[in-house]
């Protein structure tokens, strides 16, 4: 399991990584996508992925986090890679002076060039322009909504966010752009400036149980248009875990879904209503999160709240918790030692529907080390 390590020394910055690829002989023998943005970015670089095999082209894919096994962030022709393989990607760059995740990229980018694939799908690890990532000269840059979070490394306005993201724009690039507001016009400003391509993406409503993964689709395939191919109508359905998935068993419904941001609480509401009640909701954030203001999001749309913590490096703890409950839900509330106690005292309670949210390593944590081993499963 990813217990959140990369995040323990993040430097941000593309001199060391370039130095690091230079001296392992690295050569960019492919073109390549970019996605940044606050949410969507993994599915959406999935859904891209899946329409350009359709292509018949190599793809290589590079998301974070992994959730189960470190092989998840490598992908080619949509296959993960095994962690034997990437670890010997790896292995050149162990003594180098890189964070873990500049590593991460370095052995990616290496393994896609060895490979000599035609196009590579990239996540932006964190923000865009300072990011190990962006030492590609991509021909497309994404970038998904944006939402205020990694304040302490990205700014705390949207628009010193949007700032960062949009670093991964490059001249004459391509940009589609799903950010709204005062983001949107810095992205847009900055498309301008370096004589890049903006462009909306529609929305084109798909066979997905829940809106937001519609919207991730619709992005991939407006930027897979603008690359000059033709879609032949046929919406992918390779759904990565913890995305709003829903298990069921004596009329009870268990829902487990990676969302963090205030933008994917207000979604998952509106999907719940789909939902019986009388509906309770385990909640395990990680403690640089707007808690406070999800809470105040999911107001008393829930008879109960268990909140608990898994591990990871960025934890959240009960005296923390108890500093971020909003007054007006604190009888809602009820603090736990963890994430299982929470789940735990879910399950006995007598409500119909179950929400599992607030990280995706947690919810991941929560599938694999809990759920799928509990008696109600």
């Amino acid at each position: 399991m990813n217990t959140g390590f990369e995040t323990k020394r993040i430097k941000f910055g593309l001199k060391r990584i370039k130095i690091a690829l230079k001296k392992a002989g690295f050569k960019e023998n492919f073109s390549s996508v970019l996605i940044a943005g606050s949410v969507g970015k993994s599915q959406t670089a999935i859904f891209l992925e899946q329409l350009l095999l359709q292509q018949n082209l190599k793809v290589g894919t590079y998301i974070s986090p992994h959730l189960f096994h470190i092989g998840e962030r490598v992908r080619i022709q949509g296959r993960e890679i095994s962690r034997s393989t990437y670890y010997r990607y790896l292995r050149p760059f162990q003594n180098q002076n890189l964070t873990y995740f500049e590593k991460l990229t370095a052995g990616a980018f290496i393994f896609f060039s060895e490979k000599k694939i035609d196009i590579a799908v990239v996540e932006v690890g964190l923000g865009g322009r300072r990011d190990a990532t962006n030492v590609l000269k991509n021909e497309v840059a994404i970038i998904t909504p944006i939402t205020l979070e990694h304040t302490d490394w990205l700014g705390e306005t949207r628009e010193k966010i949007a700032k960062e993201k949009a670093g991964i724009i490059k001249k004459n690039s391509i940009v589609i752009c799903q950010a709204e507001g005062i983001a949107r016009k810095v992205i847009k400003e900055i498309a301008r400036k370096k004589s890049a391509k903006f462009v909306n993406p529609e929305f084109v409503n798909g066979p997905y149980p829940v809106k937001f993964l519609s919207e991730n689709f619709s992005v991939a395939l407006k930027a897979f248009c603008e690359m000059g191919y033709r879609w032949d109508g046929d919406f992918p359905r390779n759904i990565l875990p913890v995305r709003f998935e829903v298990f069921k068993k004596s009329g009870r419904f268990v829902i487990i879904d990676g969302g963090h941001t205030i933008n994917s609480a207000r979604a998952i509401l509106k999907e719940l209503k789909k939902f019986p009640a009388p509906r309770i909701c385990v909640f395990y954030p990680l403690k640089d999160k707007k808690i406070t203001e999800i809470l105040m999001t999911f107001g008393n749309n829930f008879a109960k709240i268990f909140c608990g913590g898994f591990p990871h490096e960025r934890r959240t703890t009960p005296e923390n918790l108890k500093l971020k409950i909003p007054g007006f839900i604190k009888e809602h509330v009820e603090i736990l030692k963890d994430v299982e106690d929470c789940f735990k005292k879910a399950l006995s309670q007598k409500a119909k529907t179950i929400l599992c949210f607030g990280s995706i390593i947690g919810s991941a944590y929560l599938k694999e080390k809990i759920f799928e081993k509990s008696s109600w499963y």
